[in-house]
């Protein structure tokens, strides 16, 4: 029976689990990854265009992965350019705002998927509310919507008190967190 499209406990295809796969396949193993996510891709388009649990399509998965132009992204939108343009359907974020958010700022990945789709410039990041030029703008490690930032206080006592923290972690080999 054909299971490319049978879904697992969590609402992942086969390409969902291969395009999210980290060092899965062993580069002397006979089961080539990339193989096997490009035959997939050829022999059950529809596969492209099957959102998990999550809403993600596995273009969403390899992108939150990291996974590279020539080997998974260039396959995975050859067969179904339409995707560049589909949003997770829970979330509403598209390819773009996802491939600013996880590739280095000057990537062929971000470079690529903006040309496939440069109206996306347009669209704000629904979780962030940013649009792709702020969103590129963000350092990575940069807090987004829904997670708690510290600002600095204004009160002195407690930028000193918190500075003489710092400094007697540091002097005990402690790490520490300002």
């Amino acid at each position: 029976p054909d299971l490319s499209n049978a879904l697992d406990d969590h609402g992942n295809t086969i390409l969902h689990n291969l395009c999210q796969a980290q060092n899965v396949f062993d580069s002397s193993a006979l089961l080539d990854g990339r193989l096997m996510t490009e035959t997939i891709i050829q022999r059950h388009k529809s596969s492209t265009t099957i959102p998990n649990a999550h809403g993600n399509l596995p273009l969403h998965r390899a992108l939150e992965s990291k996974k590279p132009w020539e080997y998974v992204l260039r396959p995975l939108l050859d067969v179904a350019p339409e995707t560049v343009s589909l949003g997770n359907t829970v979330t509403r974020q598209l390819p773009l705002h996802m491939a600013i958010s996880n590739y280095p700022s000057r990537s062929k990945e971000i470079h690529n998927i903006w040309q496939l789709y440069p109206d996306a410039s347009a669209i704000q990041d629904p979780t962030t509310n940013l649009y792709p030029f702020q969103l590129a703008a963000v350092a990575k490690d940069t807090p987004r919507q829904g997670q708690l930032v510290t600002l600095p206080s204004n009160n002195a006592e407690e930028r000193r008190s918190s500075h003489e923290n710092t400094r007697a972690s540091r002097n005990l080999g402690l790490a520490t967190t300002i």
